[in-house]
């Protein structure tokens, strides 16, 4: 008889668990924090280092405080909370728990290498809280599908594809040579350039590396400057490489080309040229951003400064828009593609892409 019985109850309860199935208790109280009626909105940012991610930190701390004195928030106050990752490996994840259940954070602003944001979105995937990546180029982000994760940067596929057209279509280059350090980001961007080039164009590049000791550096110098090559592409991520790699090959005379504007520069002030993907497209909101930046941080903002404050005043914009849960923002912003940032237009496609049509073009010297 008693297992008669539980033969005809273990199906029913089995049945009653998979509709209703038992959630992770934290993201239970996840639910119950968001839904309710507060006028205090909480927005989370998430960075690699608190002390050289300070233009971050900047830049997003102007951009609510912009938006807590215009008048148009319709009585919410957006209050903004930094983590940093730097530590034992994982700690990405601790913080982004943190931002989201401790702090209570809607939304989150990143600006992450590619191996630390994969650890963000394992969990952005599981809590549903909107991110919106910063500085990650690596084009398998994308390839999660998780409908929270979005980018203001182009990812690695784009960049490519954009470098490619410049320089085989536009320019018409031949002979071209790819210069990278060992880190992750680097690996997987030459990896995807590697294949664009193979799929689209049948070329041969010539690959020369260094690791983070640059004990590689002189000898691939060398030999950059001795092949009189067309085209000299940089993947590089460290602060300061770019400018000094540039004026390296400076007597190579071959265009320089930088896979990425870097991070933390001027994106309106560069004492050597190369070609690059443009990060101001608004003028006249970067010439009031500028203004404000430096009144606020004593500082010139850096291209890292410009899009945090792009990303900061797009999350606000959602949630004015529509309120402060984060499912909703998240809907809100997939939808999006009308917003007006300094970097230009901001749309996401499915996989949380940049829509916008990503072209690479020349920086001459430029010095104010």
């Amino acid at each position: 008889m008693i297992q008669c019985a539980i033969t005809l109850v273990f199906p029913f309860l089995y049945a009653l668990l998979w509709i209703n199935p038992v959630k992770d208790p934290r993201l239970e109280i996840n639910q119950n924090l968001v839904t309710q009626k507060t006028d205090t909105i909480t927005i989370g940012l998430l960075l690699e280092s608190a002390e050289a991610d300070q233009d971050a930190i900047q830049a997003a701390q102007l951009a609510v405080n912009v938006a807590n004195k215009s008048g148009d928030n319709q009585g919410t106050y957006f209050n903004l909370v930094h983590r940093a990752t730097e530590g034992p490996w994982g700690q990405a994840s601790n913080k982004c728990v943190e931002l989201i259940f401790e702090e209570k954070a809607v939304a989150i602003v990143g600006s992450l290498n590619g191996r630390t944001a994969h650890l963000a979105e394992q969990v952005i995937a599981k809590s549903h809280i909107p991110y919106l990546e910063t500085k990650a180029t690596d084009a398998t982000l994308s390839k999660a599908f998780v409908p929270w994760f979005f980018r203001l940067v182009p990812n690695d596929q784009q960049i490519s594809v954009a470098l490619a057209e410049n320089i085989y279509y536009r320019n018409k280059y031949a002979k071209v040579a790819v210069l990278s350090d060992h880190t992750y980001d680097s690996k997987k961007a030459v990896e995807t350039f590697n294949k664009v080039i193979a799929e689209k164009h049948g070329s041969e590049l010539d690959f020369f590396s260094f690791d983070n000791k640059n004990s590689d550096l002189e000898n691939s110098l060398t030999q950059l400057q001795s092949e009189n090559y067309d085209a000299i592409v940089l993947f590089v991520q460290s602060t300061n490489q770019p400018a000094r790699l540039v004026k390296l090959l400076e007597e190579t005379e071959s265009s320089i080309y930088l896979s990425r504007y870097p991070t933390y520069q001027n994106p309106r002030q560069t004492d050597y040229p190369f070609h690059t993907i443009s990060v101001v497209a608004n003028q006249p909101k970067y010439e009031k951003f500028i203004l404000q930046f430096q009144s606020f941080s004593e500082r010139t903002p850096t291209v890292q400064a410009v899009v945090t404050y792009d990303a900061i005043n797009l999350l606000i914009h959602a949630i004015i828009s529509n309120g402060a849960i984060p499912e909703i923002i998240g809907k809100q912003i997939g939808i999006m593609d009308d917003f007006v940032g300094i970097s230009g237009l901001i749309g996401f496609d499915d996989h949380g892409n940049l829509t916008r049509r990503i072209e690479f073009i020349h920086f001459d010297v430029i010095n104010k």
